[in-house]
């Protein structure tokens, strides 16, 4: 297994491609994450932790070459990822824009402030996300910053026509947080602090499995007229 990009200096010809093959049948792996190496430590919640400094956004965490899931709420699992009412969560009446209230937020103790809102407002696959800015566990209502971290501000009079229409009660969401990592193969990335936390499958020591981190989006770099065999 390869853990590292491949740097290709230069391209082949469409005549005479560079060509990757394996040596002698061998099982060849080019791998985008890196092994966390640890050593872990457990709090008083049953969440472990270790320094992890990362050059941008954690996208992925596996355990034991299985993904794990960003810490949210509702929770769900990989297994759950296509019911609709394990996925989401439902804002209900009384909200607006930049506020959701929601009673099975509510319900929670989960501390959500500083974290990712993901919202679908009205029907379709358009899922937008907006910073959490207020939230406290056990209340109904989270707000959230109207401009997105991709820099476009939202108002009700620039919102598409479908969206005013629809309104802002009963439209899908969920939420990445801290706060929200209280279950089995649950993870966070505290990138001012520079640790990794992580709760395993089944709970326990993480240095029992091997855990690692995508850090790498590509595993060659980009050329022309490569030829690969298998």
């Amino acid at each position: 297994m390869y853990r590292e990009t491949v740097r290709i200096t230069h391209s082949g010809r469409k005549d005479k491609p560079i060509t990757f093959a394996r040596y002698q049948n061998k099982r060849v792996i080019v791998d985008g994450s890196d092994v966390v190496a640890g050593p872990w430590t457990e709090d008083k919640s049953g969440v472990w932790r270790t320094e992890f400094a990362a050059s941008g956004p954690i996208e992925a965490v596996f355990c034991d070459g299985r993904m794990m899931i960003e810490a949210r709420w509702p929770n769900c699992s990989w297994e759950q990822n296509w019911e609709a009412e394990s996925k989401w969560a439902i804002t209900g009446k009384g909200s607006t824009l930049g506020v959701i209230e929601c009673s099975a937020l509510g319900s929670s103790e989960q501390d959500l402030n500083g974290g990712l809102l993901y919202l679908k407002l009205s029907k379709g696959n358009n899922c937008f996300t907006r910073p959490v800015t207020s939230h406290r566990g056990g209340a109904a209502t989270l707000e959230y910053d109207k401009t997105g971290i991709e820099g476009r501000a939202w108002s009700e009079d620039s919102m598409p026509e479908r969206i005013k229409k629809f309104g802002f009660e009963s439209n899908r969401f969920f939420v990445a947080a801290r706060g929200a990592l209280d279950t089995a193969c649950e993870w966070w990335h505290d990138a001012g602090r520079s640790e990794l936390l992580f709760i395993a499958p089944g709970g326990g020591d993480p240095s029992k499995h091997e855990v690692s981190v995508k850090t790498r989006v590509a595993g060659t770099e980009p050329a022309t007229n490569i030829k690969r065999t298998t």
